[in-house]
């Protein structure tokens, strides 16, 4: 399958893979960071290494993959990997959208920060509603590279993949699982947004944790974000948000799946409880950083996914007093670093429908 892999050097591991797997992947760089791949254009490879167990492949090895412009890189391919920051979906997609060709699937390979229903937005302005997003609640797997190497440090299985609009899921489905067996489809995209991977661990851990965090940076110091930030406290309390996601979920009539069995299918992790499983789970095995690494994900957690749940659950008349909480400790926690950012039914093309009208569009791309 021709396949073209739009991103920084976080996708050079992947597109190694699929290339090794017998793809014909082309790589392509955002217009900011296309100095970034300068080492693997000058290459025409990049050289995957490390344990095999999570290349799709089964190899490691040097791997040619070209490194070409954006619209060369889209031209007939038949399915197309994006990725970017939550803050720039919509910049992304209009620089996208006019080399996309009716029927290539595009598959939005980041955590769910409402991005397929934000670029879906985009495409119907640039009249290119015959192309498909897909979208998970996490990215597919996760890689390292340094110039030419390049390192798959997980791959993430069982993963919910949902299409917009919704009717074309089989369609979809039917691109993806020939480079991405595991992959198994969600109801819809307001079932990937409710359930942003991000917005189900990282909240309750940073803010029971976050005068430590504090008292760290003070002092020079390091913290362990998954390791002693995960505490019997940040565990009841990411459950009690689960709890509180369920009945949202409910309202909409978007199935629910718990966080612990997301984490148990996507990193095979074991245990009865949240805190338990992140024990257990080896891609959250981090050595000691930053004490504000965590607590800076919540840049994009909070304006980007948490804020957008709420509003969007609320067209249902769901309730969420610890999510709306959260939005509010930490916007005063940290101010101006997202103040004016959260989107809401306006930046995901939902102002002025009602929750009814809502499911119609996420099934049939229009009201």
């Amino acid at each position: 399958m021709r396949i073209a892999i739009i991103g920084g050097p976080a996708l050079a591991a992947e597109a190694a893979d699929l290339a090794l797997a017998g793809h014909d992947v082309v790589l392509a760089a955002w217009p900011a960071e296309e100095a970034a791949l300068q080492a693997i254009r000058d290459a025409g490879a990049v050289n995957l290494v490390g344990e095999v167990e999570h290349a799709l492949s089964g190899k490691t090895g040097t791997a040619a993959v070209p490194v070409s412009t954006i619209a060369e890189a889209v031209r007939g391919a038949a399915l197309v990997l994006v990725a970017f920051e939550p803050a720039d979906v919509e910049d992304a997609f209009a620089t996208l959208a006019p080399h996309l060709e009716p029927g290539q699937v595009v598959h939005i390979d980041t955590y769910g920060y409402w991005a397929a229903l934000r670029g879906w937005k985009v495409l119907a302005a640039h009249g290119k509603t015959e192309v498909t997003l897909t979208e998970s609640i996490a990215p597919l797997a996760t890689g390292l590279s340094t110039g030419t190497d390049a390192r798959l440090v997980w791959r993430r299985r069982q993963l919910p993949v949902a299409a917009m609009p919704a009717s074309r899921t089989e369609t979809a489905f039917a691109v993806l699982r020939e480079v991405f067996a595991s992959v198994r489809p969600a109801e819809n995209v307001l079932a990937t947004g409710f359930a942003n991977l991000n917005m189900l661990v990282h909240p309750a851990i940073a803010l029971v944790n976050v005068g430590w965090f504090d008292r760290a940076t003070e002092e020079d110091g390091k913290a362990n974000f998954y390791g002693a930030g995960n505490t019997a406290s940040a565990s009841r309390l990411t459950e009690a948000l689960d709890v509180e996601r369920q009945a949202a979920c409910a309202a909409f009539g978007v199935p629910w799946e718990s966080v612990l069995r997301y984490v148990r299918d996507l990193y095979g992790a074991t245990g009865d409880d949240f805190r338990t499983l992140v024990r257990n789970t080896g891609l959250y095995a981090m050595p000691d950083h930053d004490p504000q690494l965590g607590i800076g994900w919540l840049r994009a957690d909070i304006p980007y996914a948490v804020a957008p749940f709420v509003a969007v659950a609320g067209l249902a008349g769901a309730r969420l007093p610890l999510h709306k909480g959260l939005e509010a400790i930490f916007c005063a926690i940290l101010g101006a670093e997202i103040a004016g950012r959260a989107i809401g039914l306006q930046e995901l093309g939902l102002a002025g429908a009602d929750f009814r009208a809502v499911r119609r569009y996420v099934t049939d791309g229009a009201f």
